[in-house]
Formats: C-alpha cells, structure tokens, sequence
C-alpha cells in the first residue's frame, strides 16, 4: 500500500509505503502535524523513515515526527546515505543554511522560517543494498545531492525516486553538492534500466513511468 501525502510549502511527497510486516516514511517532508494525523488515522507507526536525501523540505518535519513517535513508545529507525549525513543531527544548521544562501535574501528568509532540528540517522544507506534485510533495494543515485537515492521495490515494480527523476523533469543541480552530469549518468544507469513498466514515485508531482519518461521527458534525450 502506498498512501502520497503533499506537505509543505514545496509541495513535497511524502509517503506511507507498507509491504507485508514492514512499514516505511520516505521523505516526511515539511509539515510534522499534517503528516501525523494521516499516520494517526491511518492507525500506524513506520518501522523506519528513509530519507532520500537531505533537503530541508524532505526532512524537516523528521524531528517532530520522531518525537510523536517517541511519545507512543516507538523508536522508527532513520535512514540516509552516508554523504548527506551532514544535513542531519549537529551539522544539519550550517549544511542547510549554505545550501539556501544561492537562492539570495528572499532564500535565507525562507530557510529560517523552514528550519527545523533533525536527528541523526541510525541506518547508513550504500549503493546495491538491501534496506532492513527486506527486499527493497537501494539506488545511490547522485546528482541532486551527493546522497540522493532511489528505493526500488521489484516484486511490485516500484521505484520511489525523490528528486531525482520527476514526470517529464529531473532535480535541479544548481544548488551546493548538485552535479549536472552525475545526475544523467545516474538516471541512465540505474532508473531507465528498469522494467518499462516500473511505476515511479517521485519527491515533487504526479507518479509516472519508465516507459513515460523515456518517450516523453525532455531532459533524457
């Protein structure tokens, strides 16, 4: 089951993914209360909350989330690649902060407004592995960040692809740690060999295909 929640003044993706005993928040983006009321109702506490990467609008709410999680007796275990650790825990300020100062004065505004603490990862994610013993797989997937990956699910031909590839768009690389050729060589690499079938879940928009974006999206040929 897949439940898409939209939070945030990004319009980010988060999402309730649950497949057999396992119960995983990818992305819990930036509106803690809105995020646990659907998760309330919804009668659930995730197992883990994997990150994609480390942007503020995919992680700011992790902190409230983790702490409601706490008051239930619960502890999810959070998950990141190991090159965007530096958005979470002790260096999370100063890495989110440069990350905002290209976008000028009207940047650095929104970013302390958007700011929230963070806690630090348990599970360290690595290209081609196995998340929590299961079988979803781990994509590393550079380009938007150092640290961005895809979750792939192949017995049920999904792929939650973050900021990496979009319908008929890609992430945008001009911030710090973003890499315009790193994330072509990612994209093609690793999410277009994919079944043409494979349903995508992006971080931003609606949820598209293999197949779509390799008729359709302008930045892949």
């Amino acid at each position: 089951m897949i439940e898409a929640v939209v939070v945030g003044s990004m319009f980010t993706n988060a999402y309730v993914f649950t497949t057999g005993d396992l119960c995983i928040l990818i992305d819990p983006g930036g509106d803690g209360e809105k995020l646990i009321a659907i998760l309330d109702r919804m009668s659930l506490v995730p197992d883990a909350v994997l990150c994609t990467h480390g942007h503020l609008d995919h992680i700011a709410a992790l902190g409230q989330a983790m702490n409601h999680f706490l008051a239930l007796g619960k502890k999810p275990k959070v998950a990141v690649h190991e090159l965007d650790c530096k958005y979470f825990g002790t260096q999370a300020y100063e890495s989110h902060k440069r990350s905002f100062e290209g976008l000028g004065i009207m940047g650095e505004g929104y970013f302390e407004s958007l700011f929230m603490p963070v806690p630090d990862p348990e599970v360290i994610l690595r290209h081609d592995s196995l998340f929590l013993d299961s079988s979803l797989k781990i994509l590393h997937t550079p380009g938007h960040t150092r640290g961005s990956i895809c979750l792939y699910v192949p017995e049920e031909g999904i792929l939650f692809s973050g900021d990496t590839l979009f319908q008929e768009g890609i992430g945008r690389t001009d911030l710090p740690d973003g890499d315009s050729a790193s994330i072509l060589k990612s994209i093609g690499e690793y999410i277009l060999p994919l079944p043409p079938d494979t349903r995508i879940f992006p971080g931003h928009g609606n949820e598209t295909t293999i197949k779509w974006e390799k008729r359709h999206n302008p930045f892949l040929y």
